[in-house]
């Protein structure tokens, strides 16, 4: 998929000289490795995230953790997080927009030329 990303003239140079160095034509491959990288440190696997939570036993005085725990509730009654590994029920929107007939054609030539050029 493509899509338009807005950069200073200075970042696409150095990108661009990054990209030649790697034997890259474009700068799609660098901006993929940096976000692929950028987004791994935010998922920490399960069992790290326990032992670092184990580590910190007995960090907290009894009343402390107590203290903790009731901040936690009431931030977690406040701010309800769906799960989102439960699957969202179809049919959510339906009556609100219909798919036009032609959703499924190729784009005018000149819309898809758009999309490529610099």
């Amino acid at each position: 998929m493509k899509t338009v990303v807005d950069l200073k003239d200075e970042h696409r140079a150095k990108l661009l000289k990054l990209a030649a160095h790697r034997g890259e034509e474009d700068i799609s491959g660098i901006l993929a490795d940096a976000l692929e990288a950028y987004l791994a440190q935010f998922q920490q696997p399960d069992e790290e995230r326990v032992k670092a939570a184990l580590k910190l036993e007995g960090a907290l005085s009894d009343e402390e953790a107590e203290e903790m725990r009731r901040a936690v509730e009431e931030l977690r009654a406040s701010r309800p997080v769906p799960d989102s590994r439960l699957p969202r029920p179809s049919g959510l929107c339906a009556g609100e927009f219909s798919v036009p007939d032609d959703f499924d054609d190729s784009l005018p030539e000149d819309v898809l030329s758009s999309f490529e050029e610099p």
